[in-house]
């Protein structure tokens, strides 16, 4: 646990956020006082039912689709048009 903790403690002040961000939080999940709760954390997360996914947004009502997938517009935010990166109007 040491030599990980020393090892992620180099990116602590890197000017890759991401990088410093990462290792800050993954240097938490080694803090002492951490181990009960540790194998949750680090465990492994099942695969997605999609089969069962669907059948739970099918029980909300209001839902014009009827559970299905559903579109996301990107019109009109800071991506521009659709995602295609065109700024502004239609």
């Amino acid at each position: 646990m040491r030599r990980l903790a020393g090892l992620l403690s180099r990116y602590d002040t890197s000017l890759q956020l991401e990088l410093q961000q990462r290792s800050c939080e993954f240097r938490q999940v080694l803090a002492p006082g951490v181990e009960r709760v540790r194998p949750e954390i680090v465990g492994r997360i099942p695969p997605l039912d999609e089969a069962m996914l669907t059948a739970r947004r099918g029980r909300f009502p209001g839902r014009e689709d009827g559970g299905g997938k559903r579109g996301v517009s990107m019109e009109g935010s800071l991506f521009g048009e659709e995602g295609t990166g065109k700024k502004g109007g239609k």
